[in-house]
């Protein structure tokens, strides 16, 4: 029972050791699970002099090992099994927090490429080579790094970077959720103008990009009339619809005519992806309606007919445009 009892305690202890946003506490000269292949390492220090990471394949072969130190004075890193230490000036102190991030990219033609960044400014870039390595061991860089080791009095922590696209920034528009947010998240951006509201979704994909760069197009519906006398209306064009709708053409677009005051019939034309622009029903006093027909996408019109037989004296037709398949 009392070994039991232990077995759980250590358990929970472990589980709770990851905070929020992923960081782990670093046990010094420890080694550690970590996939290199497929995750950014973060490491965080405090007031640190010097960082030194081992990666290590199963069972604990080393890959490579990165020592960067003298942080206070003479910076310097040295890229084992391939450099010796070279010396830098860093863009900023090293006193206080800093994040360094560990990447590792495999390459067909040579050895992997290796980057260090410290609080996103660039340190190491490096593709592993003949060319570029001073030594003749550069070949054990190529391993599959599964487990990691670090050491440095003022590690606290680290992390597989988080994978995420930054704020999406769009004119015209609100976007929700706002800020960086994490792959496969959907991204609702509304456009809005004066007259007109639409929806387009993006989607934070794999490699921290959006599915698509969208824009929010300047937009505004314009209200024109036509006067005809009533003894000459039978026969005359009235038209409805959009011009130049090239934001339109992954939409949906439903434009509806109907005579004010006499909304029971309506002509109501719909834009499908699969079967083009059509029309159906039959708004009061109109003889006969013409969709648009353009395989170039530059136009959404619908041409109406008046039969002019049951016009009175003032008759006013309405012409609205809905664009998108929800309320929104």
């Amino acid at each position: 029972m009392v070994i039991f009892l232990t077995a759980l305690l250590l358990f929970f202890a472990g589980a709770s050791a990851t905070d929020d946003d992923g960081w782990i506490p670093v046990t010094q000269d420890a080694m550690v699970e970590f996939n290199w292949e497929s995750k950014d390492l973060q490491i965080k220090t405090n007031n640190a002099n010097d960082l030194k990471v081992k990666f290590y394949t199963i069972p604990d072969k080393t890959v490579g090992r990165i020592f960067i130190k003298d942080l206070k004075s003479s910076a310097k890193y040295l890229i084992h099994n391939c450099l010796a230490y070279v010396s830098f000036n860093p863009e900023e102190s090293f006193d206080g927090e800093i994040v360094w991030t560990f990447s590792k990219t495999q390459s067909e033609s040579a050895g992997p490429r290796i980057t260090v960044e410290y609080n996103e400014e660039p340190l190491i870039d490096i593709t592993i080579s003949d060319s570029t390595c001073d030594g003749t061991f550069w070949g054990s860089w190529t391993g599959v790094v599964s487990e990691i080791e670090i050491t440095s009095e003022n590690a606290e922590s680290y992390r597989s970077k988080p994978v995420q696209c930054n704020a999406l920034t769009v004119r015209n528009a609100l976007v929700s959720p706002s800020g960086p947010v994490q792959v496969n998240t959907v991204v609702k951006v509304t456009c809005m103008s004066d007259h007109l509201h639409y929806v387009i979704t993006v989607t934070c994909e794999a490699k921290e990009t959006w599915s698509t760069e969208p824009s929010c197009q300047d937009m505004e519906l314009e209200a024109k009339g036509t006067v005809f006398l009533e003894s000459d209306a039978a026969g005359k064009t009235i038209s409805c619809g959009l011009t130049n709708p090239d934001q339109w053409l992954t939409q949906t677009v439903e434009l509806t005519l109907e005579k004010v005051n006499d909304s029971a019939k309506k002509t109501i034309c719909t834009t499908d992806l699969d079967n083009g622009f059509s029309c159906t029903g039959n708004a009061a006093g109109i003889a006969s309606y013409v969709p648009t027909d353009d395989s170039k996408g530059t136009e959404v019109l619908m041409t109406a007919t008046l039969d002019g037989t049951t016009l009175t004296s003032t008759v006013a037709y309405r012409c609205s445009v809905k664009v998108g398949a929800n309320e929104d």
